[in-house]
């Protein structure tokens, strides 16, 4: 297991750093774990997701997230988007990326709240 300190820079560099550990820890090891801390959402987590499986490993990734929005009918923000991604290889691959929240931070959370738009 290996810890990254991101020093607060772009959560992308982070993850690509992150991720470039894994695999070469899963080479030598059988499996890589590396935590982040000290920085911000990393993107797309579709990109760590394929470089995991094309190089023959599975993927598990979360994430938590500050309070940005308030639960349903609630007026106090409570809860993070808390993302988390899997890929397994093999046969194509599978693929997934999940968010606890029907909007993300930033999206149309008026839209989200009244059913106007596809969350």
């Amino acid at each position: 297991m290996a810890l990254l300190d991101a020093k607060n820079t772009f959560g992308f560099v982070a993850g690509s750093l992150a991720i470039d550990k894994c695999i070469e820890m899963a080479h030598t090891y059988g499996m890589g774990m590396v935590s982040v801390r000290n920085s911000d959402h990393y993107g797309m987590e579709a990109t760590c997701v394929l470089r995991a499986i094309e190089q023959g490993f599975a993927y598990f990734a979360y994430m938590n997230a500050s309070r940005a929005m308030p639960p349903w009918g609630g007026a106090e923000a409570l809860l993070g988007t808390s993302p988390f991604a899997v890929g397994v290889p093999g046969g194509g691959g599978f693929r997934a990326g999940y968010v606890a929240l029907c909007c993300g931070e930033g999206e149309d959370k008026e839209g989200c709240e009244t059913g106007g738009v596809n969350c």
